[in-house]
């Protein structure tokens, strides 16, 4: 006898019985429409968009669609508190530009982007910050810029915390208020 997926409801027929190819017919509809990743940007609310998602631009908010499978109707649903809100507005995030050879960020850099501008070396210095904070780097300059940590040890592969060079990115992940990992364009 014949049993069903608990989340698809894909049909699992039993080792005793034949595979109809109308069953996998209907299986592989199913799949298709729970692993689609297509996604629609527009005013207009589409009504028959196979898609998953949907940035709906009047509303500036994300959709999903939640239809049962890609041949029904699309039902379009708000997907607000399924998503990080630095992502629901489709932005990059926040610069902070420094010019100067010294910066000290802070906890309000999380989230962002340090970029330094100098012509000459730099450093950039982290204190600890909460677990999980997030800062990109971006040496725009010519000059060379260099991480350091005060209260932090800063992890990397080879023991690296300098940027490679001009237009180099990286980013400090914290483990711990105590312990970051930097990783990227190092050199």
């Amino acid at each position: 006898m014949a049993t069903f997926t608990t989340r698809l409801a894909a049909t699992k027929p039993a080792s005793s019985e034949n595979v109809s190819i109308t069953v996998l017919d209907n299986n592989f509809d199913l799949f298709d429409a729970a692993v689609g990743a297509t996604v629609g940007v527009s005013a207009a609310r589409p009504a028959a968009f196979s898609g998953r998602v949907w940035y709906d631009t009047d509303l500036s908010s994300l959709r999903v669609n939640t239809a049962v499978s890609a041949s029904t109707a699309a039902v379009w649903s708000d997907a607000s508190g399924l998503y990080d809100t630095r992502v629901s507005n489709l932005e990059r995030p926040p610069i902070n530009s420094q010019a100067g050879t010294a910066y000290t960020a802070s906890a309000s850099d999380n989230g962002k982007i340090i970029e330094m501008t100098a012509a000459s070396a730099n450093t950039i210095t982290f204190p600890t910050m909460t677990v999980n904070s997030v800062v990109g780097i971006l040496q725009y300059g010519t000059g060379a810029t260099n991480i350091a940590g005060t209260g932090v040890t800063i992890r990397s592969r080879g023991s690296l915390t300098r940027l490679a060079g001009q237009y180099a990115f990286a980013t400090l992940a914290y483990r711990s208020p105590s312990e970051a990992v930097l990783f990227g364009d190092l050199g």
